[in-house]
């Protein structure tokens, strides 16, 4: 019998720690990484200021290029600098923004991608999808894994509590998707990824079980981080977002649908994990508490939602991701209502 194997895409590296932006060069040089030309491609102040410090650091000719919503347009115009400038690679610094209209431009062009966030509310820094609006309407696009993920915690600890609180919910919802991926299997409908799943729900069971009380502190940050990197490479090695979306990502798409109140992606599928874990007869108790400790959206009204709005939201889920089955293709409009008032009473 022949010996069976897989390829399975990966990062070159990655780095989180203190000062990583100060030792971009040596990490690179290291891992034999040699850089003729770059493009970076940031946001707005103070993100612009990064990244010409990472211009600075990496030791070679650097273009830098300022996008401000994640379209499209904004890709194509990112597509036609890679033309003109050749890069050897793009490197995104910034936010959700930057990291995904730099790796989708990437991707297109077959140009190697770094990604080098300045917060982390999801694990787009490292996954093989970047969102992009498209024709009104947000898509999750396939796009190739980043080469290499440099997080400075000195960089992440300045971001916004409510970005790191965001990631925090994301990573936590790779339980509810791991939990709807199992049961698409059991039914039939999926294939599933055993080494996949164990990654994705590992880097969950993490974060929770994380005892550090400080929510900028570097050891809850570093676990963060890595456990969305993770949660990427989970993705990576699937081939698709199974491993960290499910019948929580589909309820938070119906609510940015349906509802405008300003919430994160990451706090809606936190709020959303709550309500989908119990569907699935899964306890949250070590959820709430994490929850709790660290001051998290934990209930729809906290997301600027109504009782009426959230069960709307479920109850158009499921239009969201057509031929993606989970609890809620299991679930009548009674069991959800009365999941409702058990989970936010």
């Amino acid at each position: 019998m022949a010996i069976l194997r897989r390829d399975v895409p990966l990062p070159v590296f990655m780095c989180v720690d203190h000062g990583a932006l100060t030792r971009i060069r040596p990490l690179l040089s290291e891992r034999n990484v040699f850089l003729k030309k770059c493009l970076i491609v940031t946001g707005d102040e103070p993100l612009h200021s990064i990244a010409r410090s990472v211009a600075r650091e990496i030791g070679c000719p650097s273009d830098i290029l300022i996008v401000r919503d994640s379209t499209l347009a904004e890709t194509a115009v990112v597509q036609k600098a890679i033309d003109r400038g050749a890069p050897d690679a793009v490197i995104g610094v910034g936010g959700g923004v930057a990291i995904d209209v730099a790796k989708y431009a990437a991707s297109e062009k077959a140009v190697g991608f770094i990604s080098i966030p300045t917060a982390v509310s999801n694990d787009g820094i490292s996954s093989p999808i970047a969102v992009i609006k498209c024709k009104g309407r947000t898509r999750s696009l396939n796009a190739h894994m980043p080469m290499a993920v440099i997080a400075d915690l000195d960089v992440i600890q300045k971001s916004p509590v409510r970005t790191i609180r965001s990631g925090m919910g994301d990573l936590v919802s790779n339980l509810s998707a791991c939990a709807d991926w199992r049961l698409a299997w059991h039914k039939g409908k999926d294939r599933i990824d055993d080494f996949a799943e164990t990654i994705s729900r590992n880097a969950a069971i993490q974060l929770i079980e994380h005892r550090s009380a400080a929510l900028n502190g570097s050891a809850l940050l570093k676990t963060l981080i890595e456990g969305l990197i993770m949660s990427g490479i989970a993705m990576g090695i699937t081939g698709s977002s199974r491993p960290s979306s499910g019948a929580e990502h589909m309820i938070s798409h119906a609510i940015d649908l349906l509802y405008h109140r300003g919430s994160s992606h990451g706090e809606q599928v936190g709020v959303a994990t709550l309500f989908t874990l119990h569907l699935h007869h899964i306890k949250t108790d070590a959820v709430r508490r994490m929850f709790t400790r660290f001051s998290m959206a934990a209930t729809p009204a906290a997301l600027g939602l109504s009782r009426k709005e959230f069960l709307c939201s479920v109850r158009k889920a499921p239009e969201m991701r057509r031929g993606r089955y989970s609890i809620l293709d299991e679930t009548d409009v009674k069991t959800i209502e009365k999941a409702y008032h058990a989970v936010f009473p």
